[in-house]
């Protein structure tokens, strides 16, 4: 769009400065360029100002809008920067350079530093939605060398080297123990590659924290309300309630002492264990089953005088005892009418059990003082049957 303007120089006797106006008579122009040895200066509201843009003699220059295709400098001062698309929470981009502020749709800064985000790489963490996940790798090989090296370590055929914790304590727990050998077990066997993928969500409280395996199964998922762990290995376990899905080793870093509950083959056998690891002497207790019963070699109970104190005589008639109890017949709740009856003691008030061989918590038979019980009676009546055939 083409425009006249009018020039003046002024003063007229001795001229300092170049006025290029909308009008011919500064006193009435609107639109005014003005050139002098401050600067060059533009207005729209006169010759007496105020100048919005302006090139000062100092080189700095004074304008609301700049437009450029390049801008090259050392140095920007500004108090906002703000793309020309910019609406809060919908597009474009504002940065406050006094407060360190930075808002987009996708991405903000506080002044706090705080950052909030919807996606994006930070050190190897993905960021989405609510959502931060890294990838997890194990690059260890194992094969079926390593799997028998530490069955011979744990049961105590050799003694494990430097290299051998470096290589097999998979928790760094100081020992190597039933743990690290079912780990390393499933990796030799091809069922497990150590490799999986940690997320961290605020979507939920369910399952906040989630350790996922190479086929994105959950291995470790925590909540608010609890969780479970698919396999565990600890030192110091103190714990409400745990929820173990596979297996867990609790040791002791000192002495190699543990206890291990899971799946075990380490005798070639496939059955569920309590195996308890006193200084690489494994005794295991099978659990065969989910009724609740339980195969061992045998069941000790501890009857050793230091053990033990309040020592006295069991008086009471064993016979009478025995006479005074009934034997009954039953099937617990959680079988089946059809189910083989089980044979035994009832607690509670209808039923007569002897108070004797009840537990502590008066909830289950004392196996061991019934067994008492039962010999005493057999001691009383081989005495009575001694004094009646004159056996002396």
């Amino acid at each position: 769009m083409l425009l006249i303007g009018y020039i003046v120089i002024q003063p007229q006797n001795e001229p300092s400065e170049i006025l290029i106006m909308d009008t011919p008579d500064p006193k009435t122009a609107q639109k005014v360029w003005r050139w002098n040895l401050g600067g060059l200066g533009y207005s729209d509201k006169g010759v007496d100002g105020p100048y919005d843009a302006a090139i000062t003699m100092d080189g700095a220059i004074v304008a609301d809008f700049i437009t450029t295709g390049k801008l090259n400098a050392n140095l920007i001062k500004t108090g906002m920067l703000q793309s020309n698309n910019y609406k809060q929470g919908v597009s474009g981009t504002r940065i406050n350079m006094d407060t360190g502020e930075i808002d987009t749709p996708k991405f903000k800064v506080s002044d706090a530093g705080e950052i909030t985000a919807t996606g994006g790489i930070i050190g190897g963490f993905t960021l989405s939605q609510n959502t931060l996940s890294a990838n997890l790798t194990f690059n260890r090989k194992y094969t079926s060398t390593d799997v028998e090296r530490i069955r011979k370590i744990i049961m105590g055929e050799i003694k494990p080297t430097t290299a051998d914790y470096e290589k097999y304590d998979l928790t760094k727990s100081g020992i190597i123990n039933s743990g690290d050998y079912m780990a390393i077990k499933k990796m030799a066997d091809g069922i497990e590659t150590g490799n999986g993928k940690l997320i961290i969500t605020t979507n939920t409280s369910n399952d906040a924290i989630r350790f996922l395996d190479a086929d994105g199964k959950d291995v470790i998922n925590l909540g608010r309300f609890g969780g479970f762990i698919q396999t565990l290995t600890v030192n110091n376990l103190d714990v409400d309630s745990l929820d173990i899905r596979n297996y867990i080793s609790v040791s002791h870093k000192n002495d190699s002492q543990g206890i291990y509950i899971g799946t075990m083959d380490i005798d070639n056998s496939d059955t569920t264990y309590i195996a308890l690891d006193d200084n690489n002497e494994l005794t295991a207790i099978s659990l065969c089953g989910y009724n609740g019963s339980i195969e061992a070699k045998a069941f000790n109970n501890i009857s050793l005088e230091e053990r033990k104190k309040n020592i006295t005589i069991f008086d009471k008639n064993a016979i009478d005892i025995i006479k005074n109890s009934d034997i009954y017949e039953y099937n617990y709740k959680t079988e089946k009418d059809t189910d083989k009856k089980h044979v035994g003691f009832i607690i509670g008030p209808k039923y007569r059990t002897p108070k004797e061989a009840i537990s502590a918590d008066g909830e289950s038979i004392d196996i061991y003082a019934l067994c008492s019980i039962m010999s005493k009676a057999m001691k009383d009546i081989t005495n009575r049957l001694e004094k009646l055939e004159g056996i002396k």
